[in-house]
């Protein structure tokens, strides 16, 4: 399926999205914010493919975001040798930096950031709105959110009705947390990145890019190190081959 330049292909029955260009992530991302609708934008992880795999609300919620996006090397190798293609991916955090570039391009967009300790969370905030100095910061809130309080953020959130909404560590259930109450949000992005606050606040060097941004097949190597997994790939572009033959 493809649409704007997003390519949805399918790794183990688990939906993953791919661009040919960073420019073409980034016109997506601006389509997403004039939709009318909550988009969720997820990082694809070894350990989040299994698991939707074997859990159906976790599936559901990749089915249902705006984008999946390849975060590790296990995942970008296995679409390219599934589908036998050269296919490239971007670390999260220059994915991150991305979509801020390409909203702050946009007028009157805004951002709103939670997740980290309340010292790491205001550093994050005030750095962000020093380097994006044309878009909106409309506030923050740090993670650990206990259930009472849960209500209270998410109504702070709906009224400041950012474009983007920029979560880190420390938000309850993560990537999960902003499914469930996806309808509580008014339209925009939401995004879940890990470390992105870290390497915000310079706690964290940038990750290192090389082995993402290499292109080629799926490494005999790496079949080694996740046997069950290359088994599985296997199995998966050899029937992709015999959807291609039979149609």
């Amino acid at each position: 399926m493809e649409q704007r330049g997003r390519r949805r292909l399918r790794l183990l029955g688990v939906p993953v999205d791919t661009f040919d260009s960073v420019q073409e992530l980034r016109e997506y991302v601006v389509s997403l914010i004039n939709n009318g609708e909550s988009n969720q934008v997820i990082f694809l992880t070894h350990n989040m493919l299994f698991r939707a795999r074997r859990k159906r609300e976790t599936m559901q919620m990749l089915e249902q975001s705006a984008l999946v996006l390849p975060a590790e090397p296990s995942i970008i190798k296995g679409l390219s040798f599934v589908y036998r293609e050269a296919l490239t991916s971007l670390v999260s955090i220059e994915v991150v930096l991305s979509i801020l570039g390409a909203l702050e391009g946009v007028r009157n967009t805004s951002v709103y950031v939670l997740g980290g300790k309340q010292k790491r969370t205001v550093r994050v905030y005030q750095n962000l709105r020093a380097s994006y100095p044309h878009m909106l910061f409309v506030g923050y809130h740090p993670g650990g959110l206990k259930a009472e309080q849960e209500a209270s953020v998410i109504e702070a959130i709906r009224k400041a009705s950012p474009t983007l909404l920029l979560t880190s560590k420390g938000l309850p259930k993560q990537e999960r947390w902003l499914y469930h109450y996806k309808n509580e949000f008014k339209p925009g992005i939401t995004l879940y990145c890990r470390d992105c606050f870290d390497v915000f606040i310079g706690k964290k060097k940038r990750p290192m890019q090389k082995e993402l941004h290499q292109r080629g097949g799926f490494k005999l190597s790496r079949l080694l190190v996740y046997p069950i997994y290359g088994i599985m790939l296997m199995s998966n572009r050899m029937k992709l081959k015999r959807m291609v033959v039979d149609e």
